[in-house]
């Protein structure tokens, strides 16, 4: 029988030869994950020529809901998607049939405002975003660029480029 000494230095010559093997192969096991060829995920250091034919992202952030096209009717699609939105609006329809008993303008009038006010409020909550992402956007940072430092706003930033 083995004592602890023995199992200790059978362990070490173990461990040590594993080392050696792996340390001379040249490919990197990443469990079930294998690698992607080189040619999809080079990066060329501080060389942004070289990168732009890759097509990176870029670096800049936009968290709005909306644009100028896109506001209003996905505004109102936001307001009708409330319940209470959708059926004060059914109501208003139906009021405006010949059918009811009250005018439609009581009706509609209170939607109206309720749905102006909101796409108000969503339209001020929308500006304040996109002046927090021009002001994330435009802050400076230095990158190296012809071996000086230069400073440039975060948006221009490029992959492979060295910060400091």
């Amino acid at each position: 029988m083995k004592g602890w000494d023995g199992i200790q230095s059978s362990l070490s010559s173990r461990s040590n030869s594993t080392l050696a093997n792996q340390a001379s192969s040249r490919t990197v096991r990443l469990g079930r994950v294998q690698p992607q060829a080189p040619t999809h995920r080079t990066i060329f250091c501080n060389d942004r020529e070289a990168n732009l034919p890759i097509r990176f992202k870029g670096n800049s952030i936009s968290t709005t809901k909306y644009n100028f096209f896109t506001f209003l009717p996905k505004g109102l699609f936001e307001q009708f998607r409330r319940v209470a939105n959708l059926y004060f609006l059914t109501i208003s329809i139906l009021s405006t049939t010949p059918i009811s008993p009250v005018s439609p303008i009581t009706n509609v009038l209170p939607l109206s405002l309720v749905l102006l006010v909101s796409l108000i409020k969503e339209a001020f909550e929308d500006w304040k975003r996109f002046q927090n992402d021009m002001s994330i956007n435009n802050n400076t940072i230095d990158v190296l660029q012809d071996q000086k430092w230069e400073t440039i706003p975060w948006k221009k930033l490029q992959v492979g480029d060295i910060v400091m």
